[in-house]
Formats: C-alpha cells, structure tokens, sequence
C-alpha cells in the first residue's frame, strides 16, 4: 500500500528559477506514525532510480511538475529540485513555495524491509515512488502523538489500579494501529471509508473506557490529574471531529 511520509519547513525556493531544495526524508527520528527511518533505508531504490525521482503537487498522480534530484547522506534524503514552468500547475506550486503556501516535501512511498523495536516501527528499505510539494494544514499525526504522549504522562510515577494501567497501555496501542491508515486516507482528502470509520470508533471507545476508569480513581484522590484526564479526551474528540468531516 503506498503511504505518505510529510516534513514540514524543509522546502526552499532557489535563486534559480523553478528549482527548490529540502529533505525529503530524515533519518533515526521516531515520528507521528511510531515509525523510524533508517539510513540506507533508500540506497536500492536511489540504484533503482539512479538517483532521480518524479515531483507531483499535493500527492497527485495527474500534476506531475517536475523531477528532483537525490542525495543520500548520515541525517537524511536530501532532494534538489527542478520545476517545469511551461506547466501551469508547476507555476502555481513555485509561487506558492516562494511565497510560503507551500511550506514542505512528503513521499510517497513502499515499505520493503521492517521489524518493531520496543514498540517502534524501524523501515529499513523503502520504495520510493515520488516526492510531492505540499500544504500542511493541521497536523493530525502530531495530535496522536500529543495523546500517547499524555497517557505516558498520566501513567508516570501514579500507583494506579493494574486494570487501569492496561486500560491505558491498550489505548495508547490502539490509537496508533487503529488510526494511522485513517489518518492517511483523511491527509489524502478522501472520505473515510466505512472500515476506517469503524477503526477511529474503537479507538474512540478504547481510549473513552480507559480514561474513565482513570478519572473514577482520581476524582477524589488527584483532582488536577482527573482535569488531565478529561482535557485528554476532550482533545481526542476533537481529533476525531477532525478526521469525520
């Protein structure tokens, strides 16, 4: 299944027209998807593609504008670009870039190689079918992580109930195996489809049990830890709005 990989503030209009610089992916740095890029992860497909790849705009497979070049180092793929401008669309996206519509790269691409880690996804080749210039609205991988980050939060240094503390560790698992290809599907603007509906409803129900049962423990106990535990949810609800419309 081809997948998106986005990073924002990486792209930078050249002095020469219709050409850009970024990177396109970063290396040894766990993202919002759980996963790691790591070095050499690109060094077959780069061979493949002896080191060129086509640039779309937005992931479009219909507005392909132009061709980067491709640079592998220690921290990241690094990527050098060429806009066509006799392309319409390939003017729009320049002047959008230089003008800072446009503010970063994504990928699109396969994973060949992985394994997990403690928990932690680490991709080990990569297919790469394209690099794309793209808009970023708000970042809804960043809010999952903000969530799982706030589950550690409220599980650290608590001496709370085992069952409470499953509830919560199935939460924070759930959220990322659950959501992740919704939050694909929604980034890509399509509708979500009824098995992605249905995957962002378990999420919702695991991680609304969870954190029920945490705030029965600390409503009396921990009132501003129970607020914690409240904003939390009402911060996944809002995610959820987010991704349904």
């Amino acid at each position: 299944m081809l997948a998106t990989k986005a990073f924002k503030f990486e792209a930078k209009a050249s002095e020469v027209a219709g050409h850009f610089t970024g990177r396109a992916s970063v290396y040894g740095v766990i993202d919002a998807y759980n996963d790691v890029v790591m070095p050499g992860a690109f060094t077959k497909t780069l061979e493949d593609h002896g080191g060129r790849i086509v640039v779309l705009s937005q992931h479009d497979p219909s507005e392909p504008i132009g061709f980067a070049e491709l640079e592998d180092t220690k921290q990241s793929l690094n990527a050098s670009g060429a806009l066509v401008l006799d392309l319409q669309s390939a003017k729009d996206a320049y002047v959008r870039l230089q003008n800072g519509l446009i503010d970063g790269l994504s990928i699109g691409y396969e994973v060949v190689k992985d394994n997990f880690q403690n928990g932690v996804r680490q991709l080990h080749e990569i297919k790469l079918w394209e690099v794309s210039l793209v808009t970023f609205p708000a970042n809804q991988f960043a809010r999952v992580t903000d969530v799982k980050s706030e589950i550690a939060r409220l599980l650290q240094g608590k001496d709370v109930d085992s069952q409470v503390s499953t509830a919560l560790q199935q939460a924070s698992r759930v959220l990322t195996a659950e959501l992740v290809e919704a939050l694909v599907e929604h980034k890509a603007g399509r509708v979500l489809s009824d098995t992605n509906r249905k995957k962002v409803q378990t999420a919702h129900d695991t991680l609304t049990e969870a954190v029920s049962l945490l705030k029965e423990l600390l409503d009396l106990t921990d009132p501003n830890a129970s607020k914690s535990a409240q904003d939390l949810l009402d911060r996944f609800h809002a995610l959820r709005t987010s991704i349904e419309t």
